[in-house]
Order: C-alpha cells, then structure tokens, then sequence
C-alpha cells in the first residue's frame, strides 16, 4: 500500500478525531506533513501489522495523550505495541518474573512472554534486581515480537510441563516431627547392626 495514502486516508483521520492540536499542526501544510510521516515510516522499515497496532496503540492512549505525535514518535509507538491478543512490555515482564521460579504451574498470557523470559534467563528475573533484567526482558521481548510479527509460530519453545512426573510429597506425611522421628529410628538402626 502506497504510505502517502495510508498516511492521509487511515492515520490522519484518526488524528483529526483524537488529537487536540491537529488542525494547529498540519492546516498549513497537510500535504507537507503527509509526506514528512510517510517517509519517516518507510525509512523505519514498518510491516502493514506494525503501523496497525500503533494506530489501536496512539488510540488506547489518546484520553492520557490528546496530542499529535511526531513523525518518531509515531513510528517509535508502532515499534513497541504488540497487537491485540499480546500483553504490553510491562506486563509481559511482570508475568515472566511471576513465573520464573515456578515454569511448570506457569499459565503464559503468550508464548512470546516464555521465549522472552528464558532468553532473558530465568535464574536472573528470579534473582537479580529490576534495574538489571528489565532491559535485558525489554529486549528479548522485543526480538520474539518481531519474531510474530514475521508470522513464526513462538509455541513450538514452550515445554509442556508433565506435571504427574512431578514429586509431590503430602505435607502431614512430612511434617519436621517425623522426619526427626525417622532419622532417629535411622541412627538407632544403625547401631544395632554394628
């Protein structure tokens, strides 16, 4: 599709209705500044998907953020939304960290969410600060959001847990009273055959 006719068809419009200071910005030169957000996209190298999910993105957000956004602002904001059916960066990492020490009972919002968390490194979102893996999380999740977006099928690299594999030992059955129990009675047996 032609970018200056997506620009002025489909973005602008969606401008003109959400925007405060549209009218401001571009009744001098519409054409001009058609042309400014057309190129600005093409350069950035944008899927038909990508600008898409930053149009429901801009929209989502346009009671918080009434104005018009440049042309790197919009093309920044197409870079980062996922599209429906994904959870946002924040969410995402929070769910991986959620998880992290507990992959089996894990129920992924996306699969996107587990292959970004185990390139991050689970070990690292369980025990390191914030500071330190949400870069590391931002970025990886980033990759296998592009990795949808090429339209790879990310479910293949989640594990199905085998969760009757899984030991699960009865709390009464185990209780700190027994077990010293049964480490005496170990002791005393020990004793006995010598």
């Amino acid at each position: 599709m032609n970018l200056s006719i997506l620009v002025t068809d489909h973005i602008f419009p969606r401008f003109r209705i959400y925007c405060r200071d549209y009218l401001s910005r571009t009744e001098l030169m519409p054409e001009f500044v058609a042309r400014e957000y057309a190129k600005a996209l093409l350069k950035a190298g944008l899927t038909d998907q990508q600008i898409k999910n930053g149009l429901h993105a801009f929209e989502a957000n346009a009671g918080e953020k009434p104005f018009m956004p440049n042309p790197t602002e919009f093309v920044q904001l197409c870079r980062e939304s996922v599209g429906t059916g994904l959870p946002g960066y924040r969410e995402a990492y929070v769910e991986a960290c959620r998880y992290a020490g507990s992959l089996n009972e894990a129920q992924w919002s996306h699969p996107a969410v587990y292959v970004a968390g185990k390139a991050t490194g689970w070990f690292e979102l369980r025990n390191k600060t914030e500071k330190d893996t949400w870069p590391v999380f931002k970025q990886a999740y980033k990759d296998a959001l592009a990795k949808v977006t090429a339209g790879e099928v990310l479910e293949v690299y989640v594990p199905k847990a085998q969760i009757e594999h899984i030991n699960v030992f009865e709390k009464d059955l185990n209780t700190p009273g027994r077990l010293k129990a049964l480490a005496l009675i170990g002791k005393l047996k020990s004793k006995d055959a010598k």
